[in-house]
């Protein structure tokens, strides 16, 4: 597994069709396990920090994304915009 210079694990680095690097990196937030999700330019905008709560929903959000024969394979995903910690 590839590492930052700070020694974080990426989880994955990748292109995506438009061009853009994606990164899943492990974060340094010290009250819990977090991770970051880059997206393209820094200057595009802001970069999704989740929990691990939040990062099951991705998880989970892609599973369905990859499972189209299976559409109630997952139950939907909640709002996360109310939690900004």
């Amino acid at each position: 597994m590839e590492h930052t210079e700070r020694g974080f694990a990426i989880y994955a680095r990748l292109t995506d069709t438009n061009g853009y690097e994606v990164r899943v990196q492990e974060s340094s937030s010290p009250r819990e396990r977090k991770v970051w999700i880059f997206c393209g330019p820094i200057a595009a905008g802001p970069t999704p920090h989740l929990n691990e709560d939040q990062a099951r929903q991705v998880r989970d959000a892609l599973t369905a994304f990859l499972s189209p024969n299976e559409p109630d394979s997952i139950a939907p995903l909640a709002d996360v915009r109310d939690d900004q910690s």
